[in-house]
């Protein structure tokens, strides 16, 4: 599997989490679970395509983008782990998505600055949902 094709499962995955269920997310993205399953199951026998990622982005009103782990300018990825800053925006944007919101710029930052810091305090590379939650509700 070509890496950009891993990076959109590992990212949509990460989205998935997001729901109760996967048949959740399918509903949203007017799909069946087994396509769903499909493409980001154990063994995923469908690639997300560029068509696809772009469809899921604007469908679940994520940042364009976000599928493909597009991450900072190179010069700042070093300085921090882009995986955990591709799994804190993923939560952020999939938490904002849900809820229906629509930050300013400044917000989100200081939201995905937060969660980061944390997640690295803990010593984590995962975020914590409950965490995004509360921040989410506070924030707005």
């Amino acid at each position: 599997m070509e890496e950009i094709s891993k990076r959109r499962v590992r990212n949509l995955r990460a989205v998935a989490a997001r729901y109760e269920q996967q048949g959740e997310l399918a509903t949203a993205l007017g799909w069946t679970a087994s396509y769903l399953s499909q493409l980001i199951g154990p063994s995923p026998s469908r690639p997300i395509t560029e068509k696809t990622a772009r469809a899921i982005e604007r469908t679940l009103k994520l940042r364009a983008g976000l599928l493909d782990g597009e991450g900072p300018p190179p010069e700042v990825r070093d300085a921090v782990s882009a995986d955990l800053l591709d799994n804190v925006m993923v939560a952020v944007d999939t938490a904002i998505s849900l809820a229906g919101w629509k930050p300013s710029e400044e917000k989100y930052r200081h939201l995905v600055s937060h969660l980061y810091k944390a997640a690295v305090k803990r010593g984590d590379v995962k975020v914590d949902r409950d965490e995004v939650d509360t921040l989410l509700r506070l924030i707005r």
